[in-house]
């Protein structure tokens, strides 16, 4: 309440509420920083991850800027993952249509079943010259080739390599109450990119779990990680177990010795220099 106009830190407040397992009190202080700033995209993350996708919904809806490619696109994101895909795929066109050089709408609204651009390919090195086109699913548009069934060992392994991906697939299997594979799929976005927040917060609302969990989990898979060692260090202070904290800040400083965020955290609490 000492800066009660800072969203930064009312999010703080909700990361470390859920952190300690007390999503009714997070929810309240992730909706203290959207109303402050209700364009950051990490309050919209972190509502949807603990259930409030339809209020975020709303919102985009209401402050879409309809001459803005990522401003739809962002509600298409949103809508797709709760299961509009109809209203999704017609913003991913409006979108692919606002700029057509961006690989990413062309892919979704190809994806939805619309047609490539024209001239698209000679806009791009590596655009699409027949076949599958780009991303995972592919668009399946008349005069494309479909994935043939030996292509389903690569397609896995693609997905399995798409953090992004898998948590999208993860919140979707949230939003639709298959709780165990929503949980399957966001532990395996982690293991891909374990220092992604939205995948920590989503498997902690999927797995009812806390973040000292996940994190704790994720050290003793990566132990030579001083990211990962650094963020459950972060954690460990936020709880005011400063001992544990400074121990893990010296272990990230010898993993990487280079980065200057682990050297002044142990100066901090106290490590020599």
């Amino acid at each position: 309440m000492a800066d009660p106009t800072n969203d930064e830190i009312w999010g703080d407040l909700g990361d470390l509420l859920v952190a300690q397992g007390n999503p009714m009190e997070a929810r309240g202080a992730y909706m203290r920083a959207y109303r402050i700033d209700p364009a950051d995209s990490e309050w919209h993350r972190a509502l949807i991850s603990l259930g409030d996708t339809q209020l975020v919904l709303e919102s985009l809806r209401a402050n879409l800027n309809e001459n803005d490619d990522e401003s739809h696109g962002d509600l298409a994101d949103l809508l797709m993952a709760a299961g509009e895909r109809e209203e999704a795929c017609e913003h991913y066109r409006l979108a692919a249509e606002l700029d057509p050089s961006d690989e990413e709408w062309i892919n979704h609204a190809t994806e939805c079943g619309y047609p490539i651009p024209e001239g698209w390919d000679s806009m791009h090195d590596t655009g699409w010259s027949g076949g599958v086109p780009g991303g995972i699913a592919g668009g399946w548009v008349s005069g494309w080739s479909v994935p043939e069934a030996g292509d389903l060992e690569s397609l896995t392994r693609q997905l399995s390599q798409d953090a992004d991906l898998l948590v999208r697939l993860g919140q979707a299997h949230l939003r639709a109450g298959n709780r165990e594979e929503a949980t399957k799929n966001l532990w395996d976005a982690l293991l891909v990119e374990p220092t992604s927040e939205e995948a920590l917060q989503s498997w902690m609302a999927a797995a009812q779990k806390t973040r000292r969990e996940g994190l704790e989990k994720l050290r003793d898979i990566y132990p030579e990680n001083d990211e990962v060692v650094g963020l459950l260090a972060d954690h460990y202070l936020d709880l005011g177990l400063r001992d544990r904290a400074r121990d893990l800040y010296d272990l990230a400083h010898r993993l990487d010795e280079d980065d200057p965020e682990w050297e002044a955290k142990r100066i901090l609490l106290g490590s020599r220099p």
